[in-house]
């Protein structure tokens, strides 16, 4: 079971942290190996929503995950020990999360673990790729140089979704304030000017009697319409899990004009930004494919990969070779690139800079996209919107006449 204590250094801090163990006399004999003196130790209560004292609702940005890259970097270079380090990074931690985090570490350090091993038991917080980079680095002894790696990688990638997010803002916005509107005009407005044609007597047009049949089944079946929504989104969800939903669904994105290309620049600037930093931290280009596909959110690409590391490069095929015969993943400039790389040995590099060449790319397809999509949403939401307006101004001028 878990305990937490607080304890007391020999030079006077006081620390805080967990330790499991069978009782308190193993917290007690943990502590006295430490040079703790103890001060009070508890038993933790278990909850169904902690895991690890960090519940299902904590979360760990990529800017906190920047900056706890970029400060280990220079805490490094300065030259003070790595435990050392963790340990200023709890003291000025504020974040529970991070508090939490920096702790198990720092104990973890101190039983003699490394780096890691330490980062590597909160799979929720740092990807596997995160964590082999860490590794390599210690194994080549550049630690400094693996964080300021780390820190560049989330950052470009931190700008690319704040590219993607400020460039998809307003259309989201747009069709969310659109479609308001008209759930408005259907629900409120339409129910109450139907009791005034109908007692009216007078002659509905066409379009005028579709939008009032409409509208009163949406007010007599509503509940049940949400419900159907919601078990789509529940069933959506669950098949995008699926392999086959996760083909089918990249597929039909994959076609769709100046998306499709958008989304497969994504996943190609972030697989180069991952494959990048692995190689230059010192990992083996099999374990840096074997990584970088289970951080790909494609299947295809996921399974491109693997392929390539278990049966074609661990077999001594080279890896513009095995890209090339992948031409509907693998774009010609993206192979030819890696290729001259390979024969220069400079395949960490050339991966870099295809990350920048195809960031740079997301963000024209991002421009073009939405230069197309705003005017594209207001020619659509503005015809429903004056459908709406003119099916309830017909009957108006027909009663209006009648007088």
């Amino acid at each position: 079971m878990k305990y937490d204590f607080l304890a007391s250094t020999k030079d006077g801090k006081i620390r805080d942290g967990d330790y499991e163990a069978v009782d308190k006399e193993g917290v007690l004999a943990y502590l006295a190996s430490q040079t703790l003196t103890p001060i009070s130790i508890k038993e933790r209560k278990r909850s169904r929503l902690n895991i690890g004292s960090i519940t299902i609702f904590s979360t760990l940005s990529i800017v906190d995950k920047m900056l706890i890259s970029r400060n280990l970097s220079s805490m490094i270079s300065s030259g003070v020990d790595i435990l050392e380090a963790v340990d200023i990074l709890y003291e000025d931690a504020e974040k529970p999360t991070l508090r939490k985090i920096f702790s198990t570490i720092k104990f973890d350090l101190e039983k003699g673990l490394p780096l890691s091993s330490a980062f590597a038991k909160y799979p929720k917080f740092f990807s596997d790729a995160y964590i082999n980079t860490i590794k390599s680095g210690e194994e080549s002894g550049t630690l400094e140089k693996t964080f300021k790696d780390l820190e560049l990688q989330l950052k470009k990638e931190n700008e690319l979704f704040k590219k993607i997010r400020s460039a998809i803002a307003y259309p989201i916005l747009l069709l969310i304030v659109s479609f308001s509107i008209v759930i408005l005009l259907i629900i409120f407005v339409l129910p109450k000017l139907t009791k005034v044609f109908t007692q009216s007597g007078v002659k509905l047009p066409v379009p005028t009697q579709i939008l009032l049949n409409i509208s009163s089944f949406i007010s007599s079946n509503w509940f049940l319409i949400l419900l159907f929504f919601i078990i789509s989104f529940i069933v959506v969800k669950i098949f995008k899990k699926t392999r086959i939903g996760k083909i089918i669904i990249y597929n039909l994105i994959s076609h769709i004009p100046l998306l499709g290309i958008l989304v497969k620049k994504v996943i190609l600037s972030r697989l180069a930004r991952i494959l990048s930093a692995l190689l230059k931290s010192g990992t083996p280009i099999v374990r840096s494919l074997k990584i970088s596909a289970d951080a790909s959110a494609n299947i295809l690409y996921k399974e491109a990969l693997n392929n390539i590391a278990e049966k074609e490069i661990s077999k001594g095929a080279t890896l513009g070779g095995s890209l090339r015969h992948r031409p509907e993943l693998f774009p010609r400039m993206f192979v030819s690139l890696v290729s001259v790389g390979e024969k220069t040995g400079s395949v960490d590099n050339v991966f870099e800079s295809i990350a920048d060449f195809y960031e740079d790319e997301v963000e024209e397809s991002l421009k073009s996209l939405v230069s197309v999509l705003e005017p594209l949403l207001l020619i659509i939401m503005g015809f429903i919107v004056g459908s709406i307006a003119i099916s309830v101004i017909l009957p108006i001028y027909g009663l209006v006449g009648s007088f």
